[in-house]
């Protein structure tokens, strides 16, 4: 039997029209590699993965910057501030000069002071302070006497002035002649005002002292021509020279006690710092 070049023809096209159409062919195709899942559905899906990448980065510079802008918390104090310190050891060497009224008395004290200078390392204004310990004897005609102190002073520094208070512990005992200023402990506190002009320095200031208990009497005011108050009030002031390693320095004081005024006149040297 022969059959009709016709419909084979028409056989053989629907058979590859069939295969054109089949699931396989389908999953193969390069144009869409999800079954079921069409172009329009794929650039969908492409946007949203875009729009999810944008705010994810959205929202990490956003904690960026909330982390940026959260402030650091505060250092620990001790480490903000660090303090030079630097001991030291000099001579206390002076001389005095005490009017009863109607007689002056000479006198020559020697002695030694000790402490630590301490100052913070960080730029003007800072603070500066100094601890000291100091022993004095004192001799002369008809003249004797000692005195102990222990004190601690700080205060402000800005480029070449400065300020000095603090405590200062004394215990102190003089004769003149007839006069004898009784065995004391009292606490003075003085206030002195600094100059330095790093070969000179300049300081002056007022030292009010109070005794806790002695058979020495204390300042009458009311008849005292000078001004202070306390037991006893002193007025001091010096002058300083610094080359290099070495200094001395020159100081007057003016104490005022109920006996009269005892001036004293004050040298000191430095070496090495």
């Amino acid at each position: 039997m022969r059959l009709c070049p016709a419909p084979l023809a028409l056989l053989l096209s629907a058979l590859v029209a069939g295969l054109a159409f089949s699931p396989l062919a389908a999953a193969q195709s390069p144009s869409n590699t999800k079954p079921g899942a069409s172009q329009s559905d794929e650039d969908g899906e492409d946007g949203d993965e875009d729009e999810e990448g944008e705010e994810g980065e959205a929202n990490g510079e956003g904690e960026d910057d909330e982390e940026a802008a959260q402030p650091r918390p505060p250092r620990d104090p001790s480490e903000r501030v660090r303090w030079g310190k630097k001991p030291f050891v000099r001579p206390a060497v002076g001389a005095s000069l005490f009017n009863d009224g109607s007689q002056t008395y000479t006198t020559v004290a020697l002695g030694a002071q000790a402490g630590l200078n301490v100052w913070q390392e960080k730029p003007d204004p800072k603070v500066v302070g100094t601890t000291r310990v100091l022993g004095q004897y004192i001799i002369g005609a008809g003249s004797s006497g000692y005195e102990v102190r222990v004190g601690a002073f700080a205060g402000p520094w800005y480029k070449v002035v400065g300020l000095r208070t603090g405590p200062d512990i004394f215990h102190n005992q003089y004769s003149f002649g007839a006069i004898d200023l009784a065995p004391t402990t009292g606490l003075s506190w003085p206030v002195i005002a600094l100059l330095d002009f790093k070969v000179i320095n300049l300081y002056g200031g007022v030292e009010p002292a109070f005794f806790f208990s002695s058979d020495r009497p204390g300042v009458d005011w009311g008849a005292e021509p000078s001004f202070g108050f306390g037991s006893e009030f002193t007025y001091l002031t010096g002058i300083g020279l610094d080359v290099d390693a070495f200094g001395v320095s020159l100081s007057y004081t003016d104490r005022i006690t109920a006996f009269g005024h005892q001036k004293g006149f004050g040298i000191g040297f430095r070496v090495g710092g």
